[in-house]
C-alpha cells in the first residue's frame, strides 16, 4: 500500500476513517508501511521484524498483552452466553408450539 500513496503516511492517517484510527489507537499508534515496488529490498523486512520484536518485548515477551487476552476471553464468554440463551429460547418456543398443536389436535378430535 505504501507504494501507492502520493502523500506521506502521516498525512494519510490524519484523514483516515474513524475505524482505522480506532485500530491504530488499539495498536498504540504502531504501523508499518511496505513498498511493494521494491519486493526484494531486505531492509524493509529487517525493519518489520525489528518492530515485531519490539512489540513482543513491550508485551512482556508475548505476542499480546494480558489485557487483550482478558478482553478476548470476556468476549468469548459473552458470546457463549448469548448462544446458550438463543438455544434455550428456541427450545422454549418449540415446546410452546408443540403444546399448542397438541391442544388444537385435541380440540379438532372432539
Amino acid at each position: 500500500m505504501g507504494n501507492k500513496l502520493k502523500i506521506q503516511m502521516e498525512q494519510f492517517l490524519a484523514s483516515a476513517p474513524d475505524k482505522l484510527k480506532a485500530l491504530l489507537d488499539r495498536c498504540r499508534g504502531r504501523y508499518h508501511v511496505l513498498n511493494n515496488r521494491v519486493p526484494r529490498h531486505g531492509q524493509q523486512v529487517h525493519e518489520l521484524l525489528g518492530k515485531v520484536e519490539q512489540v513482543v518485548k513491550d508485551n512482556g515477551g508475548g505476542c499480546y498483552t494480558n489485557t487483550i487476552y482478558l478482553e478476548v476471553e470476556a468476549a468469548i464468554r459473552e458470546e457463549e452466553v448469548r448462544v446458550r440463551r438463543e438455544e434455550e429460547d428456541r427450545v422454549r418456543r418449540e415446546e410452546v408450539d408443540r403444546v399448542r398443536r397438541e391442544k388444537e389436535d385435541r380440540c379438532l378430535a372432539l
